[in-house]
């Protein structure tokens, strides 16, 4: 068995020893890696640099994908592209394939995506700006 699969298995196993409040998966790889999550942040900001793609995280950020905020039941799920570059760091430092959803990130939330209890305010359709309408 694989050490990613026996995260999986631990992680997923035993529900009543889980905590909801933290991803245990990802806080047991990262620990494997020997990194903690200022770690991880650091290097998903070298990676992103390094492959041309325009997005940084805060270095502290990741621990919100390890831990639950005071004010949350659960961990952090980072936005697109982050899972994907968090995977591929993962496997570059483990050498095993590792997904978003092994991680418990079904889908990384696109940028701009609603977030519960939120509402995209009402696009204007017909009327285009300086259009006096019809006339």
């Amino acid at each position: 068995m694989h050490y990613v699969d026996a995260d999986l298995e631990v992680a997923m196993g035993d529900s009543e020893m889980v905590d909801p409040r933290c991803n245990v998966v990802l806080e047991r790889l990262l620990g494997r890696a020997g990194w903690a999550p200022e770690n991880l942040g650091d290097h998903v900001n070298r990676l992103a640099a390094s492959l041309g793609v325009k997005v940084r995280v805060h270095r502290r950020y990741p621990r919100r994908w390890v831990y639950a905020e005071k004010d949350r039941l659960t961990p952090r799920i980072p936005r697109d592209p982050l899972p994907s570059l968090v995977c591929l760091l993962l496997y570059q430092r483990l050498g095993q394939p590792i997904t978003p959803q092994m991680l418990g990130w079904l889908a990384g939330r696109p940028r701009g995506a609603l977030r519960p209890g939120r509402r995209r305010a009402t696009p204007r359709l017909g009327r285009r700006r300086g259009d006096s309408g019809p006339g």
